[in-house]
């Protein structure tokens, strides 16, 4: 059987029509969530987070997060009894409702954070606070076993 030019040519545009329908499927089934919901924000004000960073750097002794059974404990050496604001957020990339934002309660150079509400898995862990005025910011990643 011999094909002609015209059914060739149909048959290739009836196939590319269902390839881009369901490419556009796909595309509006996908689930995904920006890193934050004031992502764009976050960007202008990169260059805080930078200077906080580098404030970070220079100090002798980095926070310190350590995973124990049901919790996860924040060591902050050298607080010194000075008042210290901020916040510290576990991430988690494939699902935004996951994050959990805690603010810092300090008690002495300590803070434990529960994990019987988190699930297992990969957490991104954003500490941003304030002591004397100067601004810092630590970042590192915490795995939680199943």
């Amino acid at each position: 059987m011999k094909l002609h030019w015209g059914k060739g040519i149909t048959i290739f545009i009836i196939s590319f029509m269902g390839f881009i329908g369901f490419m556009v499927y796909k595309a509006t089934t996908t689930h995904s969530d920006l890193v934050a919901t004031d992502y764009y924000q976050q960007e202008i004000d990169f260059q805080t987070q930078i200077d906080a960073a580098k404030n970070t750097a220079a100090l002798a002794e980095k926070p310190i997060f350590s995973l124990q059974e049901d919790a996860i404990i924040l060591t902050l050496p050298n607080t010194e009894n000075t008042p210290i604001e901020g916040t510290v957020t576990f991430y988690r990339n494939e699902n935004a409702q996951l994050d959990i934002i805690e603010k810092l309660q300090l008690t002495e150079d300590r803070q434990i954070f529960s994990t019987q509400s988190m699930i297992p898995g990969v957490y991104h862990v954003k500490m941003h606070w304030i002591q004397n005025n100067t601004p810092y910011f630590f970042e590192t990643q915490i795995t939680l076993p199943l």
